[in-house]
């Protein structure tokens, strides 16, 4: 390995720890408090449900095609606890927290997203 060669591995590799942190600051500064994030609840493209993140609430919501599912918030998180939907992904994708992230169900045609 030339001298050359290792001064481009350190800064690939200064690059990235660079990178990595400036995402986690850029991130933490969108994130917000659960108290200040909303949850808004779409289907197919209409906004039917804003809910608090700070809230605890459990509710049902109707999608297309019969599919509904159910929506739960605690502890400032989001996640689906059942759906009618065959794949079940919207229950796999497990709970969001952060501004941006969402649960999609396409059957339903249900997004779930936090403002």
């Amino acid at each position: 390995m030339k001298h050359s060669d290792r001064i481009l591995v350190l800064a690939v590799l200064a690059a990235s720890v660079l990178l990595f942190f400036g995402v986690r600051v850029v991130r933490g500064q969108k994130s917000g408090t659960a108290d200040s994030l909303q949850v808004s609840v779409s289907v197919d493209g209409e906004e039917k449900e804003v809910l608090p993140l700070s809230k605890d609430v459990n509710v049902r919501i109707e999608g297309r095609g019969g599919n509904s599912l159910m929506v739960h918030i605690e502890g400032g998180e989001v996640y689906v606890t059942d759906a009618t939907c065959p794949d079940k992904l919207c229950v796999h994708q497990g709970r969001i927290r952060t501004s941006g992230e969402m649960i999609v169900c396409m059957p339903a045609r249900i997004v779930v997203e936090i403002l």
